[in-house]
């Protein structure tokens, strides 16, 4: 009877400490140093899991030790981006798997805190889009990036 709760206790343990682990990787985040069209190198923040591509650069009030931030998606599809919890505008650029830029959204103000319902959507107009980088506004003419722009990494 011993043997078997302690047993239990293990697995437990096992099972809490692999939760655990599970969840502070998805907080950790990987960075990138990305190409600019202009030649620029640049240090991306890259978003890989859910948790990091929900979350963006909302809440944050300046980038500390980085440029932008790369969003690695697991398929090709569809993606539709908003400004909920910005503090600062954005340029959004959607690349597709070969990272070429098919469409950029510039100057994109944050929604104003309160419903988000009322938070405007950015949506892909093409449905092979696998990576988005987001830099502050104005940064794309900076650097150069624009529609058929390759961007490496």
């Amino acid at each position: 009877m011993k043997r078997i709760f302690l047993i239990s206790v293990l697995i437990l343990i096992g099972f809490v400490l692999f939760f655990l682990n599970v969840n502070y990787q998805s907080n950790e985040y990987d960075f990138v140093t990305v190409e600019s069209p202009s030649g620029d190198e640049l240090n991306f923040k890259k978003a890989v899991t859910r948790d990091q591509i929900v979350k963006g650069l909302s809440h944050v009030e300046e980038m500390s030790g980085y440029d932008g931030m790369l969003f690695v998606l697991e398929n090709p599809q569809r993606v539709s981006f908003w400004m909920n919890d910005m503090l600062f505008p954005l340029d959004i650029a959607y690349l597709d798997e070969n990272k070429v830029v098919r469409e950029i959204h510039s100057n994109l103000n944050p929604c104003e805190q309160g419903d988000v319902s009322f938070c405007q959507k950015y949506p892909s107009q093409n449905s092979d889009i696998k990576y988005a980088i987001e830099l502050p506004a104005g940064s794309f003419d900076n650097y150069q990036i624009k529609i058929n722009s390759i961007i490496k990494w």
